[in-house]
């Protein structure tokens, strides 16, 4: 993913790039431009739920088709249940997020789905874990973009 970025930047950018004095600055600030378009999910959002501070931390985002899927970490205050691990999911004008978090041992999956809209996730949320203190059903909170 990150040698098709370089190359899609190179190609924006074109031979001024590689050798050129004016034209390489100038086409550096068009790459920058291209970068704000997914901008809007990337970054930090925090919510709370049911005694859980729940951290998604949105690293790589792509868009297909109108669709923006993304890539990240999560981490909580539930250490015992869920500290860290990896974060997936998708934003879609129509539905909304729908973001899945699976903890680093595989115990506790945490989902998140709802619209989204001002920086913020109106999310339905819900933990699944090995015992019932990691598990929580469809509790509704907010995600703000931080």
């Amino acid at each position: 993913m990150k040698n098709w970025i370089l190359c899609v930047a190179l190609v924006v950018a074109g031979c001024n790039a590689c050798g050129g004095d004016d034209g390489g600055g100038g086409g550096g600030g068009g790459g920058g431009g291209g970068g704000g378009g997914t901008n809007a999910y990337l970054g930090t959002w925090k919510g709370e739920v049911s005694g859980w501070s729940v951290s998604l931390v949105i690293k790589e985002a792509t868009e297909l088709n109108g669709v923006t899927f993304v890539t990240g970490t999560a981490s909580t205050n539930k250490a015992s249940c869920f500290s860290t691990g990896d974060l997936s999911g998708n934003f879609n004008p129509t539905s909304g997020a729908t973001l899945t978090a699976v903890s680093n041992d595989g115990n506790t999956q945490i989902n998140v789905l709802g619209p989204v809209a001002n920086g913020k996730i109106t999310a339905k949320v819900e933990a699944q874990g090995e015992t019932a203190d990691c598990t929580f059903q469809s509790l509704s909170t907010t995600f703000t973009r931080q």
